[in-house]
């Protein structure tokens, strides 16, 4: 019988980290990569856990037919019962042609090749939090489209991909992580991106004389969320629902189900980066809105290029969505994994975040 599992994106931060935990559960993989990330996993062979050695294939996911050689896609067609759809291109300062091309068009290319796999009994699509846009209150697992606009191209393109898969016909399973940060054991990363953004403008702020002792503006409003979740909970999750025989058509928020606000968040980063000064609680909200209103957004993105932090973060700063869990907590529940709390886990975090800018 086809037992092999069909994996995208395995060379990436959360994708090498499902593809170790699978094979400590000793399942055949089949990982799909282009040229450079094919170099980093077969480099990465012998600190793999002992078992089934996992197929590497050459491909891309932006060609119509995955750049397959014949031999290799007859080989899938026969052997694979399951694509785990984890790559991605995610860069908040893409533009919407590239984000489609790999996100949008990269899973249209690869549910193409999912149809034509004889003993096909899931496609697990990872997709993120980002397809609720600009939703606000509560977004269940079962939404997608509820008239939501999206602030940036990666969220969109993402969107339009789960669409694609809902549409497919075939036995689908999706997840949504949030956002994803360290490890929160180790506080390992792997770019500054997302809450990172915030500690390195901290970080050389703090480069100022006597910034430790300087007044620091802070948000007033505590309703702004903050959905952080550490990499290791997401891979532990993934791996998981993956192995996990399940009716299909499920969606899976994969999220803190009690988020930090940006606000508190922002007051502990102040806390264990050494600023000591008077905190000055003021609404920015009004502030963050304004900056994405038409007249102000060019000049917003503009600026955010010249620092290095995407304006299209600010949104998420103006965040009072929460994401029901319940279907993942109730499957991953008996299995004993669950997000842990965000302020446990954050010293970690920025104590690695500090040591990589030594």
């Amino acid at each position: 019988m086809p037992n092999t599992l069909l994996i995208t994106g395995a060379s990436g931060f959360i994708g090498s980290r499902v593809v170790r935990r699978l094979l400590e559960r000793g399942l055949p993989l089949a990982l799909l990569a282009r040229p450079a990330a094919a170099e980093r996993l077969r480099a990465q062979l012998d600190s793999w856990p002992a078992g089934p050695r996992p197929w590497i294939v050459p491909g891309d996911l932006v060609q119509p037919d995955l750049g397959l050689s014949p031999g290799d896609r007859a080989r899938l067609r026969a052997e694979a019962r399951a694509v785990v759809h984890l790559g991605a291109a995610y860069d908040l300062f893409l533009g919407q042609a590239e984000a489609e091309r790999t996100n949008t068009l990269g899973t249209r290319h690869l549910l193409a090749l999912a149809r034509e796999l004889e003993g096909l009994e899931a496609f697990h699509h990872v997709s993120t939090i980002a397809v609720s846009g600009d939703f606000s209150g509560l977004y269940r697992e079962a939404d997608l489209d509820l008239g939501q606009r999206f602030p940036h191209a990666y969220g969109r393109s993402k969107f339009l991909a789960e669409q694609l898969v809902r549409a497919s016909g075939l036995p689908w399973r999706i997840y949504r992580p949030g956002v994803v940060v360290g490890d929160s054991r180790t506080g390992e990363f792997d770019k500054l991106d997302g809450p990172y953004y915030a500690l390195r403008l901290l970080a050389g702020l703090r480069r100022l004389p006597g910034s430790a002792r300087m007044p620091m503006l802070v948000p007033r409003d505590d309703d702004a969320l903050f959905h952080l979740v550490p990499v290791d909970f997401v891979s532990a999750a993934l791996a998981e629902l993956v192995d996990r025989p399940a009716p299909a058509g499920g969606t899976f928020h994969l999220v803190d189900p009690q988020p930090v606000s940006f606000r508190r968040f922002y007051l502990e980063a102040l806390e264990l980066l050494g600023f000591r000064g008077p905190r000055i609680p003021r609404p920015v909200r009004r502030l963050f809105r304004l900056l994405t209103r038409p007249g102000f957004w060019q000049v917003s993105r503009a600026a955010g290029r010249a620092l290095g932090v995407p304006a299209e973060m600010i949104p998420h700063l103006l965040c009072d969505v929460r994401y029901d869990c319940a279907g993942a907590s109730a499957a991953l529940g008996p299995a004993g994994v669950r997000c842990p709390p965000l302020l446990d886990y954050l010293p970690r975090l920025v104590a690695r975040f500090e040591a990589s800018r030594t």
